[in-house]
Order: structure tokens, then sequence, then C-alpha cells
């Protein structure tokens, strides 16, 4: 009866031993004729579907508000904005009652905005005070 031996281990600090070639395999290169020389720019298909928009993009352009003007982003502007917008969704949530729940959570998280914001310029300037 033949006895079973392990394999021995295998070693990696010792290279690669021998190539073997399969000489029934065709090559999947193509001829030298139809590759591009080093000089001309190629694109390759790769490239063309990456730069293709997809779901990521939409998504992006959809959750992006549109500015109409740089003015929109000023502190001072924006701070207004947060004002009005506070003071209208009550009104809003009283004009939609099916929709109130969310209104109100809608209002709660301005006011908690608002507040961080004041908190955050009583500090910067209590910091500029020294």
């Amino acid at each position: 009866m033949n006895k079973v031996l392990p394999a021995p281990p295998l070693r990696i600090d010792k290279g690669i031993d021998r190539v073997l070639h399969d000489r029934d395999v065709p090559s999947t290169l193509r001829p030298a004729e139809e590759v591009a020389p080093p000089e001309v720019a190629f694109h390759s298909q790769l490239d063309a579907l990456l730069a293709m928009p997809n779901l990521d993009d939409f998504i992006d352009g959809e959750l992006r508000p549109p500015i109409g003007s740089a003015l929109m982003l000023t502190p001072a502007y924006f701070r207004q904005v947060l004002d009005e917008l506070l003071m209208y969704l009550p009104i809003a949530a009283e004009r939609h009652p099916p929709a109130a729940r969310v209104l109100g959570r809608a209002a709660r998280v301005v006011d908690n905005e608002v507040s961080l914001r004041g908190q955050e310029s009583m500090y910067r300037f209590a910091l500029r005070q020294g």
C-alpha cells in the first residue's frame, strides 16, 4: 500500500523556477498593425462608460437645490430665510392637517438649527473678545 505524504510547504522566498507555455492555446493579442502607437491618445471603453451619467449623478442633481444667486449663501441672508421659514411652517401645518406632523417636525429641526447658529455666533463673539 502506498503511503500518502503531505505536500511540501510552499516557499515564497525561492522565486519562479520555470515558465510553462501551452502551445495549443491561440494568442489573444491583436496583430501589430492594429495596435495604436503610444503617441496617439486612446480612450478605453471603461473611461467612456465611467464618463456617462449614472444613478449617483441623478440623485445628486435631484437633491442639490437650485441656487439663483450667491447672496443666498451669505450667513445673514440664510438666517433671514430660516426665520421666515420658522414663521411659515406652523401656518402651513394649520392649512394642511394631513401634513401637520411632518411640518411640525420640520419646524423643530429649523428651530434647533436657529438656536445652534445663535450659540455658534455667541461663542465666536466671546472668543473674539478674549
